[in-house]
């Protein structure tokens, strides 16, 4: 289950307002107030841009782990490659993950090959199936092994 709450709390920790993290994931502050409320979802690029700010995984930032602490970083941006690799190497369709996102194999070939980014409760099914982490799913890590989670 995603749980957003940790937006606010690492920014009040850091002692961050909400106006100077827009402006980092460049998004107006009602914008971003919205994220941390949970009436929007924060699209995966602006994740992973907290996350490498704040030094922890985008699966912590998500409540999805307890653990702070990130795999090594081998990239700095948003990729959907790791994704691609994994339904090929299941030897899936672009229709089999999009059934299982309950979307159209369209949209999914748009996330898929970045034309468009992937929600995060729909990444968050992606590394549930595959039993990866968010941040190897978006290209942060080649360590494939989720963070433990957490019990809800």
């Amino acid at each position: 289950m995603i749980s957003i709450e940790r937006l606010r709390d690492i920014r009040e920790d850091k002692d961050y307002n909400q106006e100077y993290i827009s402006k980092l994931i460049k998004v107006s502050r009602t914008q971003y107030s919205m994220y941390e409320c949970g009436v929007r979802l924060i699209p995966a690029n602006k994740l992973v841009t907290l996350a490498i700010f704040y030094k922890v995984s985008t699966d912590y930032l998500l409540n999805l782990t307890n653990e702070r602490k990130k795999y090594k970083t081998t990239n700095n941006v948003y990729s959907t490659e790791n994704i691609k690799m994994l339904r090929k190497n299941k030897k899936l369709k672009q229709e089999d993950i999009a059934k299982l996102l309950k979307t159209t194999q369209e949209q999914y070939s748009k996330y898929e090959r970045g034309v468009r980014i992937i929600p995060i409760d729909r990444l968050a099914i992606l590394a549930e199936y595959f039993n990866v982490s968010i941040d190897y799913l978006v290209g942060l890590t080649n360590e494939r092994k989720p963070y433990l989670k957490v019990k809800h």
